[in-house]
């Protein structure tokens, strides 16, 4: 197969790679793993704050659906954050434009495609949460861990694995890979979130072994 790499976030990159002539097999599947950072309080936030975080998520997503559109993509994979899942103090912005990236592949599924948007956790190395102290420091109060370029690459693999030629029945627009202290991140909240009232609680937790 070809792999053909492209900034999404550039129209005319996106172009040029996605329609380009050497590419003389079909598109198979569209990755998309662009992002920025640009932190701030709420109140700080801005309409430039928020474009430029917006630009290499969502901005690239419409580029890539405008060049792949009417090719034989198979499926759609995004790097969404566990930011779009647990919200993420000063993140706003970015917490917004990969709730997009989910809300998307949701739709996608719904009408009968095929797409994941993988909710990634800090990676330990190259990821851009890990480049500031601040935010490392946050993450490891709330008891969210890293994951290693190894545990990453293997999580990756096995849900390309299990969407490819799996569409048809099988439903997983959005996944969470984020490795969690359940029991340090529990006990910092006023109640169990809703999305978790099936796991054990803070005092269930204390008891166990955590992986």
């Amino acid at each position: 197969f070809s792999a053909v790499r492209c900034d999404a976030g550039s129209q005319e990159e996106c172009s040029s790679a996605l329609l380009w002539p050497g590419l003389d097999v079909p598109l198979a599947q569209v990755m998309h793993a662009g992002g920025l950072l640009s932190d701030m309080l709420l109140g700080s936030q801005s309409i430039q704050s928020v474009r430029t975080v917006f630009a290499p998520k969502v901005d690239a997503l419409h580029h890539l659906h405008r060049y792949s559109f009417g090719q034989s993509v198979h499926s759609q994979l995004m790097f969404s954050s566990v930011a779009s899942l647990l919200g993420s103090p000063g993140q706003s912005n970015y917490s917004a434009d990969n709730a997009y990236l989910d809300a998307w592949s949701s739709a996608v599924e719904s009408q009968g495609g095929c797409a994941t948007s993988i909710q990634w956790g800090a990676w330990s190395s190259g990821g851009m949460a890990l480049q500031n102290s601040s935010t490392t420091n946050r993450l490891e109060r709330f008891g969210l861990q890293s994951l290693s370029s190894e545990t990453g690459l293997c999580v990756l693999g096995s849900i390309l694995r299990s969407s490819h030629g799996s569409c048809v029945g099988v439903s997983m627009p959005v996944l969470a890979a984020a490795p969690i202290q359940w029991n340090r991140f529990l006990q910092l909240m006023p109640s169990v979130p809703c999305l978790l009232y099936t796991s054990p609680s803070p005092r269930d937790l204390s008891t166990s072994r955590m992986p």
